[in-house]
């Protein structure tokens, strides 16, 4: 189900705690939120994101033990790697996947141990030959969607999307 608007993760959270208080937490029996990436960007304050999630996903456990949930990290975008790109980065703007890094960061830390965690993010960034897409922004390394798997800058290509099924679907097998 569709929740929340984009740009506006708290909607998000609230939405899908609603979704599931009003009759669906008796209808799944594994949930996820997963976030846009254009939920996470370079003014999010990561850090109070993380905590909220964090927050909601352990209330609504404790609410729904019958229901499995499976934590998520946030999408990636692709980046250019060329000279505007460096202009960019010598100029000191902000880098949005590089605050995606952060808050995926937390997200693994938390809830990797788990077996319940669907690293999207690690997934777009890896391309079919297992290179990863790593960047540097202000001197800290970041991943960005690798291009083999991009429709667009923000969104998945069939391949990619078939491979983000295929690891879904592997996480859901093993706590399933």
């Amino acid at each position: 189900a569709m929740v929340g608007r984009n740009g506006y993760p708290e909607t998000k959270l609230d939405d899908f705690a609603k979704l599931l208080r009003a009759g669906g937490g008796k209808q799944v029996d594994v949930a996820v939120l997963k976030f846009c990436y254009l939920d996470v960007d370079s003014n999010t304050d990561v850090s109070a994101l993380f905590q909220q999630y964090r927050s909601s996903m352990a209330q609504l456990s404790e609410e729904f033990p019958e229901i499995t949930f499976v934590y998520s990290t946030v999408p990636l975008r692709t980046e250019a790697t060329d000279l505007k790109q460096w202009v960019k980065e010598v100029i000191g703007r902000p880098n949005d996947n590089a605050a995606r890094e952060r808050y995926n960061q937390l997200i693994r830390a938390e809830f990797a141990s788990t077996g319940r965690l669907f690293d999207i993010a690690a997934m777009q960034s890896t391309g079919p030959d297992g290179s990863r897409a790593a960047r540097s922004h202000r001197g800290v390394m970041h991943y960005a969607m690798v291009d083999a798997y991009a429709s667009d800058p923000g969104h998945l290509n069939a391949s990619g999307s078939a491979r983000a099924a295929s690891e879904f679907l592997a996480v859901v097998g093993r706590v399933g």
